[in-house]
């Protein structure tokens, strides 16, 4: 179960330590980008949200919604412009 109050997202009751997140406070115009949940999460299907969460058009846009396991095609070699300093994941 995924959850969003106030830029704090909480994963099965835990919260989640995101150092790479960096909220532009009020910048949203959505109010279910900073609040929102709690969602469960079918199975076969993913919950996805962008870094730049006050923009990020992902699972917590209604139009969007979940990714279907068949449609994850692949997985990332490289984080470019990452807070993680361009992190090699292999």
């Amino acid at each position: 179960m995924i959850q969003g109050h106030s830029e704090i997202i909480s994963l099965n009751g835990e919260v989640i330590t995101e150092a790479y997140v960096e909220p532009i406070h009020g910048a949203s115009e959505m109010p279910e980008l900073t609040t929102f949940g709690p969602i469960t999460v079918p199975v076969g299907q993913y919950f996805v949200m962008g870094d730049d969460r006050d923009v990020s058009y992902d699972s917590r846009s209604r139009d969007f919604g979940f990714v279907s396991a068949e449609s994850i095609y692949g997985e990332p070699l490289y984080f470019y412009l990452s807070g993680r300093s361009g992190m090699l994941l292999r």
